[in-house]
């Protein structure tokens, strides 16, 4: 070998091991992206008495085919294919679908702008041909080219019934399928739909009904919350009405009432005024008692106390005759007896309480 094909060679070999190296060191996303992921597809075909898989490659080749009668099969013997389908391809990731020939496979032709509603149009479709209703299948679907720049909407229809029996007996979790296959179209593979378990969502009809009733139970509880409301204020004026009625006489009571009273309080100090006896009738009465040889200096007359000094050759026997007066008692002497010799008499101090004049009917008693 020439010296420039060695070196030639040698580069080679340096370049594919350092490129190696960079592939290895890259993150897994990085990774894949430089290097196109190889998807490994293991079909799971479950018939009436067997159940069987077989492995495609990315390519569609067939690597190979399992078969297991419903007596023998378990979830193990599952996993024991899925291993020998990793042994084929350790780099590959392997995506279980399953085969669902029961499945009714339909496809329709629909605009570009009408792909957002790709779901809605299924469903639509779906119960205009099918007596089924929407919670009771399983809709899968997918969008592919067509001619004239439109889209052809292919989708797959099987009742959940059958669904979940089969994932029960092949022991599958609904996560663990990737695709759904159906039956084939006519001189075409297969279809085949992503396998999503989307929760159902109601139809516009649906939407507008429970809007509807959603509507109606706010304004009934707004009507009868105004029913209550209007009874409510009836009640009020017609007792505003009756207690208006009754505060009428009520008032017309109270104002008689008052005026009665105030006549009474009237009455009472009037006859109190009238009962007292005034200083004139008490200065009659003592200038009527008192002997020649008694006279008083200063006479004070304070609500029914009297009180008087003066000069008098006996102050006490005044006592006695005060006592005696129709008008005066509790007569007594307030202060100390003092001869005054100027004028030859005792200076004295007393005082009484003016009787209350009774009744005609009282004077009896």
């Amino acid at each position: 070998m020439s010296g420039s094909r060695r070196l030639s060679s040698g580069i080679a070999s340096v370049a594919e091991f350092w490129a190696k190296e960079l592939r290895a060191s890259l993150p897994d996303a990085l990774r894949r992206w430089a290097k196109p992921e190889r998807l490994l597809r293991l079909v799971i075909r479950p018939a009436e008495d067997h159940v069987s898989i077989t492995l495609f490659a990315w390519d569609n080749r067939e690597l190979f085919t399992e078969r297991a009668s419903w007596a023998e099969y378990s979830r193990s013997v599952l996993n024991r294919w899925k291993d020998r389908a990793a042994s084929f391809a350790p780099n590959s990731r392997i995506r279980f679908v399953l085969s669902a020939p029961q499945a009714i496979a339909q496809s329709l032709v629909i605009p570009p702008r009408a792909q957002v509603r790709a779901e809605d149009i299924v469903r639509e479709n779906i119960a205009r041909k099918t007596p089924l209703k929407p919670d009771e299948v399983f809709v899968g679907y997918d969008l592919r080219g067509a001619a004239a720049g439109k889209l052809e909407l292919r989708y797959l229809l099987l009742p959940r019934a059958v669904l979940d029996q089969m994932l029960a007996r092949l022991a599958v979790a609904p996560s663990e399928i990737a695709t759904l296959e159906g039956p084939a179209f006519e001189g075409l593979p297969p279809a085949s739909v992503p396998f999503v378990q989307k929760p159902h969502r109601p139809s516009p009809w649906f939407k507008r009904i429970a809007i509807a009733l959603v509507l109606l139970s706010v304004l009934g509880a707004v009507t009868g919350y105004l029913a209550l409301a209007w009874r409510q204020a009836q009640l009020l004026k017609s007792m505003e009405a009756e207690i208006a009625e009754i505060s009428g006489p009520a008032q017309q009571s109270t104002e008689s009432l008052r005026s009665v009273f105030g006549l009474a309080d009237d009455v009472s100090r009037l006859t109190a005024q009238r009962s007292t006896p005034g200083i004139v009738q008490v200065w009659d009465e003592l200038s009527r008692i008192l002997p020649d040889s008694t006279f008083l200096t200063e006479l004070e007359i304070t609500g029914t106390t009297l009180r008087a000094t003066g000069y008098s050759d006996a102050a006490p026997a005044l006592i006695k005759l005060l006592e005696e007066s129709p008008i005066l008692h509790n007569a007594t002497l307030s202060g100390p007896l003092v001869f005054d010799r100027s004028t030859g008499k005792e200076n004295f101090s007393l005082r009484a309480t003016l009787r209350q004049a009774r009744l005609p009917a009282e004077e009896g008693k």
